[in-house]
C-alpha cells in the first residue's frame, strides 16, 4: 500500500515537473528536446496510472474504485489514445522542420493531457487510500 502511494506521489511530482519543462525559450532546441521528452514521459505515466485503475476497477474485489470513477478514467483513456499519437507526430515534425506552431500545438496537447491525468491520479489516491494492491 505504501509503495502504491509512493508511486502515485512520484507520478504527480513528475507531472508537475513536466508541465514546467514543456515551456522553454521560444525557438530553442533545448525547449523542443524537453517537450519531446515530456511527450514520451507522458505515455509512461499514462500506462502507470492506467495499471492502477485496471487493478482497482477490474481485478480487485470488492472494487475499491467506484464505477463512476472507473468510467471517467475509461473515457479519458480513449481520448488520450486519440490525442497522444498526433501529439507525437506533431512534435516529430516540429523537430525536423523547426516549426514553432507545431511545437506549440504538441506542447498544448501534452500540458492538457498531463493535467487531466494528474487529476485522475490524485482522485484515485484519494478514493482508494492505498487499498489498490
Amino acid at each position: 500500500m505504501r509503495r502504491l502511494q509512493h508511486s502515485l506521489a512520484l507520478v504527480l511530482i513528475v507531472f508537475a515537473l513536466m508541465g514546467g519543462c514543456v515551456f522553454g525559450k521560444a525557438g530553442s532546441d533545448k525547449a523542443l528536446l524537453i517537450s519531446g521528452e515530456s511527450i514520451y514521459g507522458l505515455r509512461t505515466q499514462f500506462i502507470a496510472v492506467g495499471g492502477i485503475y485496471k487493478q482497482g476497477c477490474d481485478v480487485q474485489k470488492p472494487q475499491p474504485i467506484s464505477d463512476a470513477q472507473c468510467e471517467k478514467f475509461r473515457v479519458f483513456g480513449e481520448g488520450f489514445k486519440k490525442s497522444y499519437g498526433p501529439a507525437v507526430e506533431a512534435w516529430d515534425l516540429a523537430y525536423r522542420t523547426n516549426d514553432s506552431a507545431r511545437r506549440q500545438s504538441a506542447a498544448t496537447t501534452v500540458i492538457t493531457l498531463s493535467v487531466e491525468l494528474a487529476q485522475l491520479a490524485a482522485e484515485v489516491i484519494d478514493l482508494t487510500k492505498g487499498k489498490v494492491r
